[in-house]
């Protein structure tokens, strides 16, 4: 008798622990599953995509962050009007901008720059993305000096320089339809002897390596669809 019973008791014993091997598998294929669809998520249905979208608006470059942290003062702030092209995560960049200004009245000075980048979404979230780029700016500055002004030398004519930019750039969505971003990364400024509008220096060649700030590289953008 004792013995039955021994031998019923393992063989129920064996059947349950066969029972629990089965749950332990499905939820374990459960798990899996579960961890690759949330895995897959953000970047299909949670990643904010900007394929195919067009964005205007306002954006600061690097370079232009060097109006407030440079070695010497520009003639330009590198910021103006942005435009602003994806395709898939590639993202094609314009930043222009120029203005006049009248120091006493009879001297007038002008100044314009262009930049031109590409940027690249690395990480993308339900509202933010990451992205790393490369811009290269044109500035032009030209001071128009009376005739009859003495120090002709300061009213040279027309100065152009050329910077390059790397930002690492933040880009955070309010809407679906619209951004603000903030940026930092390493700037190269090429300065000939006349001067360079975009950086201010002169005959050198001037590298920052984190430019920017709380607000360094500041814009926002409206996205059409």
């Amino acid at each position: 008798m004792t013995g039955a019973a021994s031998r019923a008791t393992g063989t129920g014993g064996v059947s349950e622990m066969h029972i629990q091997h089965h749950r332990l598998r499905f939820f374990r294929r459960l798990a899996g599953f579960a961890a690759a669809l949330l895995l897959a998520l953000p970047a299909t249905v949670l990643a904010h995509d900007v394929d195919g979208k067009f964005g205007v608006g306002f954006e600061e470059t690097l370079t232009g962050v060097g109006a407030r942290q440079g070695f010497a003062l520009p003639e330009l702030r590198a910021a103006g009007l942005s435009l602003r092209y994806y395709v898939g995560n590639l993202g094609l960049e314009l930043i222009t901008g120029g203005g006049l200004h009248f120091p006493d009245g009879e001297r007038t000075q002008a100044a314009a720059f262009a930049s031109v980048g590409v940027l690249y979404n690395l990480f993308r979230a339900p509202s933010v993305n990451l992205a790393v780029g490369l811009r290269g700016l044109v500035g032009w500055a030209r001071l128009t000096c009376p005739t009859t002004d003495d120090d002709q030398k300061t009213c040279a004519n027309g100065r152009f320089g050329i910077a390059f930019e790397a930002p690492l750039r933040v880009e955070y969505f309010f809407a679906p339809s619209f951004s603000v971003a903030g940026a930092v990364g390493p700037v190269v400024g090429l300065n000939e002897p006349d001067g360079n509008p975009l950086t201010g220096e002169r005959n050198s060649r001037s590298v920052s390596l984190t430019r920017g700030e709380f607000s360094g590289g500041l814009g926002f953008s409206y996205y059409f669809f």
